[in-house]
């Protein structure tokens, strides 16, 4: 057997599926065959080896679509970090204030990157969102099932899929990579477990001010949302920094620093100047 184990692992090494040589030559043998223990450590051997390999491979497989990435945005960003995993990539429509607009995303286990696209396979970096703080929803309204919310500390806003499968493989894909990221992050405060985390996420409400809210759509609003007057060429819609509801400029005629805008006075509707003042 000392002979043949060397040959056997090379076999296996070959094979397109690696363990199966080691696997089928054991199932052949008897537990109390001279060969057995030793046909089961080169099977050990083979799976640590295999594994190691798939792994080497993965880590330069993802190591060239990171710097893929980066080669196709314009300027100088530094995609490439220790530990990124990209995830997924796709064209998704971004529900501006008047119009869809498309933009790239690329999803990575640390962060939500969007992209405008500008020439053949180039792309003007908009934002990379950090994965911590993040949230993701479907909306509740029927009419509006293709679309998805992102809410972070930097930016929030509204996606447009082409159709809900689409839309729910994204929301899935980003769900999963918040929840990976959550799990990664509890590894650094072992004062918390899992469970606390999780419970913490779910309860926890953001203070008014410390996230960008998401802007509600021009064409989603005809009056204003806190006294319902109507909106004219001349009595225009304004928005909320706070809540991003869209208001009449008497019913927003106040400033407010807000904290992810870094304390930079912005225009608030009455409800929300209210509030803040109680922080």
């Amino acid at each position: 057997m000392l002979q043949l184990r060397p040959q056997v692992i090379l076999n296996c090494l070959r094979r397109s599926r690696p363990c199966s040589l080691c696997q089928d030559y054991l199932k052949n043998l008897i537990e109390d065959a001279g060969d057995y223990r030793d046909t089961q450590d080169a099977l050990a051997v083979v799976i640590e080896v295999a594994n190691h390999a798939n792994d080497t491979m993965k880590q330069g497989d993802n190591f060239q679509k990171l710097m893929q990435i980066q080669y196709s945005l314009n300027g100088h960003h530094e995609i490439v970090q220790p530990g990124r995993v990209f995830l997924k990539e796709g064209i998704l429509m971004k529900l501006s204030r008047k119009v869809m607009q498309p933009r790239m995303f690329f999803l990575f286990n640390d962060a939500l990157l969007y992209t405008t696209p500008v020439q053949s396979g180039m792309y003007k970096l908009n934002n990379m969102l950090s994965l911590a703080g993040m949230k993701v929803r479907k909306p509740t309204q029927e009419a509006y099932q293709n679309e998805l919310k992102i809410e972070s500390v930097e930016r929030s806003f509204i996606l447009s899929a082409s159709s809900a499968t689409e839309r729910d493989e994204w929301l899935e894909a980003i769900s999963r990579a918040i929840e990976e990221y959550a799990k990664k992050r509890i590894t650094f405060c072992p004062s918390r477990s899992l469970d606390e985390a999780d419970s913490e996420n779910k309860e926890e409400v953001s203070p008014l001010g410390s996230k960008a809210p998401i802007w509600i759509p021009d064409t989603r609003a005809t009056m204003c949302m806190i006294c319902t007057s109507e909106f004219t060429l001349t009595w225009r819609r304004h928005h909320c920094r706070a809540c991003g509801k869209i208001v009449c400029q008497a019913c927003s005629s106040n400033k407010y620093g807000l904290d992810y805008l870094k304390n930079q006075p912005a225009r608030v509707c009455e409800h929300c100047f209210q509030e803040l003042q109680k922080l």
